[in-house]
């Protein structure tokens, strides 16, 4: 059975990013190691979503990302980037739902959301499972995560503390 989850990482006050102009990063001193190998972990040998500005913020010795299937949604025509394991589509939304109906056979039974937030907006309702990330400290940042509490519920079995962060998971209402 097919199943698509959203994955971030935000500041307990919701910030995911800093969006300047065309561009998207991390704000400053975003340095979290260990949620970074939980992020590759869970990913691997799978499908990873995710919106133009989040492939480009990626190092680009790093992209596309390793040992997963990248597809990068993009309002833009052009052809972004060429490689093995890289699709560009026009529709995340659109995309996720055929990939559910099975539609589109890429090799690999989940998907994963990745960002931006244009991107959780769009797929969000889709999604089986919203893995959170919260770090602790102030960052500074003008992107936000969707609101998600009318579409998830937190399955707090699942929910573990560390030293900079704190991990929840939320299971889609739909699916409960």
């Amino acid at each position: 059975m097919r199943a698509v989850n959203s994955i971030a990482s935000m500041t307990s006050d919701g910030i995911i990013g800093r969006a300047t102009n065309d561009t998207f990063g991390f704000p400053d001193a975003w340095d979290y190691p260990e949620d970074l190998l939980r992020f590759k972990e869970l990913t691997q040998r799978q499908g990873v979503l995710m919106g133009r500005k989040t492939f480009f913020s990626i190092p680009k010795e790093n992209r596309p990302l390793k040992n997963r299937f990248n597809i990068v949604a993009s309002r833009q025509e052009k052809k972004l980037f060429s490689a093995e394991n890289y699709l560009q589509v026009l529709d995340a939304e659109k995309f996720v739902v055929d990939f559910l109906e099975s539609k589109i056979d890429l090799g690999f039974d989940t998907l994963w959301v990745i960002g931006g937030r244009e991107i959780y907006q769009a797929t969000l309702h889709l999604c089986n499972n919203l893995f959170l990330t919260v770090v602790k400290g102030k960052h500074d940042g003008n992107v936000y995560f969707p609101d998600f509490k009318d579409l998830f519920v937190e399955d707090f079995s699942a929910r573990i503390q560390s030293d900079s962060c704190t991990y929840h998971i939320y299971r889609s209402k739909n699916l409960a």
